[in-house]
């Protein structure tokens, strides 16, 4: 009995061992596509350690750091937890000091600041600086091209917050012209914002504009709340961001 209890020990103590080694030889980019594998099935705690993990290997990635934004987010949003938004801002903030022109951490902190605080002038000061530094782009999952579609559409609903609305129409005009088969969600706001300025027959050529896209299909029903877009399309780029917040395929 004790040969067998001593053998099962060295057993298990082999297979930790074997765990550890193999721990160890996982690199920086491994838990990277770790976290993103975990986020893209809605494991957003076992992401964020992944994350974590990429982190402590390579602290000077600014990649990392945008990575785990997203996820810390929805943590934030399903538990109600502030210390999850404090260690968002942190990281936003440690990609931007790594990268100053790192448009994806830029577009973060345009949407906290939207979020968060509710100065609309600063959001879109940050925006700005993820447009202008969007030739610096190239992460996994969603096109340059669909990025920059969508911070135009993030600008445009922070210009309509400001009652800007002309301004705001112009920048979602240019939301749906760089990307005019795939952003169903500027489709739609440009669609509500005509309406809500009484041109309701360019309101419907931009609703059917989003019944066009590509993803109008797997959309939900159109919400008639503008202000609510936001957040809706948000939670979809949440693979990139998917999200920021948006979604990576």
């Amino acid at each position: 009995m004790q040969i067998k209890t001593r053998f099962a020990l060295a057993l298990i103590a082999i297979a930790m061992l074997c765990a550890s080694s193999l721990a160890q030889e996982n690199t920086a980019d491994d838990w990277y596509k770790k976290g993103r594998d975990l986020a893209k099935n809605g494991s957003y705690e076992e992401a964020v350690i992944a994350y974590n993990r990429a982190i402590e290997l390579e602290p000077n990635n600014a990649t990392f750091y945008t990575a785990i934004v997203p996820n810390l987010n929805m943590l934030a949003l399903t538990t109600n937890n502030q210390s999850k938004r404090n260690e968002s801002l942190e990281a936003i903030d440690k990609a931007l000091e790594i990268d100053p022109k790192n448009p994806v951490a830029w577009e973060q902190k345009g949407s906290m600041i939207y979020y968060q605080t509710k100065r609309y002038n600063e959001s879109l000061e940050a925006y700005d600086k993820a447009i202008e530094n969007i030739d610096s782009y190239s992460q996994d999952g969603h096109s340059q091209t669909e990025f920059l579609s969508y911070i135009w559409t993030s600008k445009s609903i922070s210009l309509w917050q400001l009652m800007r609305y002309n301004e705001s129409l112009e920048a979602v005009d240019e939301a749906v012209q760089i990307d005019p088969a795939g952003n169903y969600d500027a489709w739609v706001f440009k669609g509500e914002l005509l309406a809500s300025l009484g041109r309701y027959n360019e309101s419907l050529q931009a609703f059917e504009g989003a019944a066009a896209t590509e993803t109008a299909s797997s959309q939900p029903e159109i919400n008639p709340l503008p202000w609510q877009l936001k957040a809706m399309f948000s939670c979809r780029w949440v693979d990139m961001k998917r999200p920021i917040g948006f979604t990576k395929k």
